[in-house]
């Protein structure tokens, strides 16, 4: 009964794929994906690897997959080796909460006590300082292009004018990396406190107001159950191996576009 019941788990997983697949990559000509270790290890053998923990498992995350680029914007503590930093650069984390870029100078959040955004305490490493700021207006802390790097996950999606904020990180900092989650990941997983559907649209960032506050699918709405059943995969997959599927990934220098869709 035990094996029946993973055996279905896994075809609604696999299905389930399939379906935010092709929402997310709807206007690319791409083969349908699933599953598949065997692509991962040549991933991994052609592209190279980041050593990533997860939990208390060592991961090999391939740094391209067949859809590009691939940062594993979790492991915080090793995904600036992707991004050429020098070891003179300032680095700055906005909306740092619990999980910071490690190789960040100083970490920039609103809400330095509030976990409703983020659902875990703030953290600081020991080298890092804390500047409370809101990223739409930093005028107070940074002047312009003093930054050299600037890295920021899971945090746009939250904002009440992403524009506003695109233009101050493009005034502070040289260049950057932006973690943001796809606008299909969304509809399925949802999250209350995200004020916009994300994508990425013919080389620009494209912020649509969400039409409804939702908390995802009741198929996704159940991630551990079905991670317990798929062996983990459904965590690994959407966070590590093919994240550049279930975020966008944007690695900028200067500026980039962005359009506002209310």
């Amino acid at each position: 009964m035990k094996e029946l019941l993973r055996k279905i788990m896994r075809r609604v997983i696999r299905h389930g794929m399939r379906v935010l697949h092709r929402l997310a990559m709807w206007n690319d000509a791409i083969e349908p994906w699933t599953f598949d270790e065997a692509r991962v290890r040549e991933n991994a053998k052609k592209y190279g690897t980041l050593s990533c923990r997860v939990g208390r498992r060592i991961i090999e995350v391939p740094v391209r997959n067949e859809f590009g680029h691939c940062y594993p914007a979790y492991a915080t503590d090793v995904v600036d080796r992707l991004f050429e930093i020098k070891s003179e650069d300032l680095v700055v984390d906005v909306g740092g909460g619990g999980n910071p870029l490690k190789r960040a100078n100083l970490v920039v959040d609103l809400f330095p006590a509030d976990t409703t955004h983020r659902g875990v305490p703030l953290k600081l490493y020991p080298h890092q300082r804390f500047v409370q700021a809101d990223v739409e207006n930093m005028h107070d802390v940074f002047k312009d292009k003093s930054v050299d790097f600037l890295f920021s996950q899971q945090t746009f999606e939250h904002l009440d004018h992403p524009d506003v904020a695109c233009e101050e990180i493009m005034r502070v900092a040289k260049r950057g990396f932006l973690d943001v989650p796809r606008m299909a990941t969304d509809l399925h997983i949802g999250h209350r406190e995200h004020k916009w559907l994300i994508d990425w649209v013919d080389g620009v960032l494209v912020f649509r107001r969400k039409p409804v506050i939702n908390q995802g699918s009741p198929i996704f709405g159940l991630h551990p159950l079905l991670a317990f059943y798929n062996d983990d995969r459904v965590g690994l997959w959407l966070e590590y191996y093919y994240r550049n599927i279930s975020c966008v990934q944007l690695l900028w220098a200067d500026r980039f576009r962005y359009k506002i869709i209310e």
